[in-house]
């Protein structure tokens, strides 16, 4: 059985992050490198980010959680996508993420949520989980259980010291390579 385990360490005192370590327990191939064992999903069987925002969005129900707003829901989707990149070598989602003003966006999710502003999206009922695989499931609840804590104020202070962001012109696209290289830097050996 393969486990993620995501840990973050935020120097308060500091106006910006510290390094965000991430730990990755996977039986990698000896040759090493991400995604070099990884066949690529085809893109009609990849998820959509709507199924990826009501996944997280349904990990919000559990007792003691803090509801997820459209701002908290796009700096989660930016982190999903980046840590998938990361260990898997390809898009957990198709959309693209761009560089905005309070932060990474998926246009298509935050138009689906821009009615709720930035009271919490309403836990989706009745919602029909697309069958995600078990590593999947895993890097989703760990990046919601790191990253969900946060208000959509810090999430943005985060993001907005990262280079995929810092490197993204205004409402231009966040680069995949620069999202998989960076990411990359915050994966920690399991050993």
């Amino acid at each position: 059985m393969q486990d993620i385990q995501l840990t973050i360490s935020i120097d308060t005192r500091a106006r910006h992050t510290t390094r965000l370590v991430v730990q990755c327990l996977y039986d990698l191939p000896p040759h090493g490198g991400f995604g070099t064992h990884i066949h690529p999903r085809k893109e009609e069987a990849m998820l959509s980010v709507a199924d990826v925002a009501e996944y997280v969005l349904s990990l919000s129900d559990a007792p003691d959680t803090e509801p997820i707003t459209n701002p908290n829901i796009q700096k989660l989707l930016y982190y999903a996508q980046g840590f998938h990149l990361a260990m898997f070598g390809e898009r957990l989602f198709p959309e693209t993420i761009e560089r905005w003003t309070y932060g990474p966006v998926v246009p298509e999710s935050y138009r689906k949520y821009k009615g709720c502003r930035r009271s919490a999206i309403p836990y989706p009922k009745g919602i029909d989980v697309p069958d995600f695989d078990e590593p999947v499931r895993k890097l989703l609840n760990e990046v919601y259980e790191v990253y969900g804590q946060y208000t959509s104020w810090a999430l943005m202070n985060l993001t907005h010291h990262e280079p995929p962001y810092v490197a993204a012109d205004e409402r231009g696209k966040i680069s995949l390579e620069v999202m998989t290289s960076y990411f990359k830097t915050q994966l920690v050996d399991g050993d």
